[in-house]
């Protein structure tokens, strides 16, 4: 059975309260979490992590998103009694499923970032030193991030509202609610929220095409990880402490680049999401 129709057993009883439900989560178990980390690896390291450009703040940002992940979890068991299965969980070749993902994430995020290099947006160089255990440590923090904000915005948020208005409102409100999530990143401007939409909207498609969240939060890691760990590029405006490659913005070139957002920023990220979007509708109507 899919996920969407166990969560049609059990309707939410008003479109507002799987919104609610999302946010509370976000903020009251991710602020909640992210701080009480960000405090123990402060003690930990004896250095601030309540900035995320340091280690400890990175990671202790990525590692409180498990907070609202395991809230969500319990919501949807202890009160709405639903299974693993009703958030888009399935055991059927899971790591084959979950390296698809991946590799999609990947494929996608390094064509546009090279492409971005091709026009004269970046200039790439080989960080001398970067830190690999650190690097591990921000791969499974991405894991963990990329695949909860899926579980909340696609799995539950998507799924609840299509149970109560249909599969289009339920597609369209998971981006936008996703969209808004991140209004208060740093280096915000028209094009980075048109393509956080965007992005939205193709994380949404691909959920309702696969029923599947591993593979759908797998994607949304690997964008993350290649971004910032390996490609050296700001994160939704985010620098991270250590990456594999840097990839150094130029000036000139904003539109391409995305400026002081990052890649997702770029017009080029635009052109890839509307050509995702309209790949993924046009496969969700034939199916």
């Amino acid at each position: 059975m899919e996920s969407s129709d166990l969560i049609k057993q059990k309707p939410p009883k008003s479109w507002w309260t799987p919104i609610l439900v999302i946010v509370l989560m976000f903020v009251l178990a991710g602020g909640l979490g992210t701080g009480l980390l960000m405090w123990g690896f402060s003690l930990i390291s004896g250095q601030a992590a309540f900035d995320e450009k340091t280690a400890s703040g990175a990671l202790a940002a990525l590692f409180g998103f498990l907070f609202p992940l395991l809230g969500i979890i319990m919501y949807n068991r202890l009160v709405n009694k639903r299974s693993l299965r009703a958030l888009g969980f399935a055991r059927e070749k899971w790591l084959l499923t979950y390296v698809k993902g991946f590799a999609l994430g990947t494929v996608c995020l390094l064509a546009i970032v090279l492409v971005a290099t091709l026009f004269g947006g970046f200039k790439l160089s080989v960080t001398p030193q970067p830190d690999w255990l650190l690097l591990l440590g921000l791969l499974v923090g991405f894991m963990v991030q990329g695949l909860t904000e899926e579980v909340l915005c696609r799995a539950y948020l998507q799924n609840s509202m299509a149970a109560y208005k249909g599969q289009k409102w339920g597609i369209i409100v998971s981006a936008l609610i996703f969209t808004l999530l991140h209004a208060s990143n740093n280096g915000l401007a028209f094009l980075p929220i048109l393509n956080l939409f965007l992005f939205g909207l193709v994380f949404s498609l691909l959920y309702a095409l696969t029923d599947n969240i591993l593979l759908v939060g797998a994607a949304h890691s690997a964008w993350n990880f290649m971004q910032g760990p390996v490609m050296g590029v700001k994160v939704s405006g985010n620098q991270l402490a250590t990456s594999v490659l840097n990839a150094e913005a130029t000036n000139r070139l904003n539109f391409v680049s995305g400026g002081a957002f990052g890649i997702e920023g770029s017009i080029l990220t635009t052109i890839v999401g509307l050509i995702l979007i309209t790949w993924f509708f046009k496969t969700l109507e034939r199916k």
